[in-house]
């Protein structure tokens, strides 16, 4: 099994709603923003990898002040998920 996928196996043990959302229906889940240096060192994979995923629209994110970015967490499990046993 790959790193990949052992991170994509972690995260789902965890659950994926462990980003501080709130289970309740009148509570608005909250999406957790990671900074690129922050996702490449939560899923093990080199900040160049983390920048060529976004390039390619491979994860969402947004530009915090047109300069910052933030990718969102879940973007990133649900990529991973998606490539468990293939090459990511």
């Amino acid at each position: 099994m790959s790193s990949h996928e052992d991170t994509a196996q972690r995260l789902l043990m965890e659950g994926r709603t462990s980003d501080g959302g709130g289970t309740a229906m009148n509570k608005p889940q909250r999406k957790t923003l990671l900074k690129p240096s922050e996702a490449a060192v939560y899923f093990h994979v080199p900040l160049g990898t983390i920048y060529i995923w976004y390039q390619l629209g491979k994860i969402d994110g947004l530009n915090v002040n047109g300069k910052s970015l933030r990718l969102f967490r879940e973007s990133i499990v649900n990529f991973l998920e998606s490539r468990i046993g293939k090459d990511v």
